[in-house]
């Protein structure tokens, strides 16, 4: 309650009114005031001893004392709670707890569940390939290097290990945001489907998602995608392709669409391509026969085609320019005498790359063909 001051008068017959203002914090009922038919509803009081007095003023200020400590207690209480998305009931004592990160099937499955440097079950290898998009060593590598970045103050500091935030609890771990984040670009799953099955809210995994995918473009491509750049590099490049009956290929190369939903209503119209029911980028990649990247572009249009795409690929360009180290790798093919009945072996200089037939009718981009194509075979050099 309140402190009130409340003005108690006792009307009496033929004397004026006494008032005098006495600090008192409760209030007085109807029925103890009804003394007679000209007492008000607040009792008179002409004297308070000075003890009761200096009691309800101690009581009060007690009373203000234990407010401050139950709201400052509420206020502990709200911070204290940890910030969860998921809640659950204690089997043991009914309480509705909240499910933490390392709680989660995810955590238990794919974290904990497995030890560091262990050899892994044959199912349970080719189920997190399948589910992830790489195998698990290279996941716990990845790890590794995310977890040296982070302490060493660069990208996703905030999720260093033993970092605590600002009401001290424990950071997400970062074994599951990069879980969520290879799971969101190889399936395509929403924050909400990642939030169910981690127990992380969908706010820590977008934001940790923007600071991966910018580590992964400023540090991981320069370190995972790179081109041939000693002849050594090239031979062991084309030794597949040469095996395979395609002598001085150093890969494929083809344009691939990522879908891109949010995008202004000016640029529409570019994003949109007649493969596709919906808005995307188009990016142009080289490939070696291991699967390995050799070299990418930013994105462009979905509407524009391969051949405006390759004008944008350093590899191929290289290549047609006769730049690089590529462009002096000699190979042989077989060739007709005059007489087209001898065989002979001719070395040409410069590689290239397989395409499809939507590419530029370049020396360097070969397509598949029913026949030989003088103009291609005119454009290689000879040696």
């Amino acid at each position: 309650m309140t402190k009130k001051e409340v003005v108690k008068m006792e009307f009496v017959e033929g004397e004026e009114p006494c008032t005098d203002v006495l600090p008192f914090w409760t209030s007085i009922s109807s029925a103890s005031c009804a003394k007679n038919s000209t007492m008000k509803k607040l009792l008179l009081f002409k004297q308070v001893d000075e003890d009761i007095l200096s009691l309800l003023e101690m009581t009060f200020e007690e009373g203000e004392k234990e407010e401050k400590k139950q709201s400052k207690r509420k206020r502990e209480h709200r911070c204290r709670v940890p910030k969860g998305v998921i809640r659950y009931i204690d089997p043991v004592n009914l309480e509705v707890k909240v499910l933490l990160p390392t709680m989660s099937s995810w955590y238990n499955l794919y974290c904990n569940g497995v030890v560091h440097g262990t050899e892994l079950l044959p199912t349970f290898a080719e189920k997190f390939r399948r589910r992830f998009r790489l195998p698990y060593n290279c996941y716990q590598e990845l790890l590794d290097i995310c977890n040296c970045e982070a302490a060493a103050g660069g990208y996703m500091t905030s999720w260093r290990p033993g970092n605590m935030s600002a009401i001290g609890t424990q950071c997400s771990p970062m074994s599951l945001l990069l879980l969520c984040a290879l799971r969101y670009i190889g399936r395509g799953w929403t924050m909400d489907d990642l939030e169910e099955s981690t127990a992380i809210s969908q706010e820590v995994i977008r934001k940790f998602l923007r600071e991966f995918i910018a580590f992964g473009a400023d540090k991981l491509y320069c370190k995972w995608v790179n081109s041939p750049l000693t002849m050594e590099e090239v031979r062991s490049v084309s030794s597949e392709y040469t095996s395979s009956g395609f002598p001085g290929c150093i890969g494929s190369m083809d344009a691939t669409h990522v879908e891109h939903s949010r995008i202004s209503h000016n640029s529409r119209q570019a994003h949109l391509s007649f493969k596709l029911p919906f808005t995307a980028r188009s990016y142009n990649i080289v490939t070696d026969h291991r699967r390995r990247i050799l070299g990418t572009i930013s994105g462009h249009p979905a509407r524009w085609n391969d051949k405006s795409l390759v004008k944008f690929d350093e590899i191929a360009m290289d290549l047609h320019e006769g730049k690089g180290v590529m462009s002096d790798f000699e190979f042989e093919l077989y060739d007709y005498e005059d007489d087209n009945q001898t065989e002979k072996k001719v070395k040409y200089r410069g590689a290239w790359i397989l395409v499809d037939n939507g590419y530029l009718n370049w020396g360097v981009t070969i397509p598949p063909m029913k026949s030989i194509n003088d103009i291609i075979i005119n454009s290689l050099e000879h040696l």
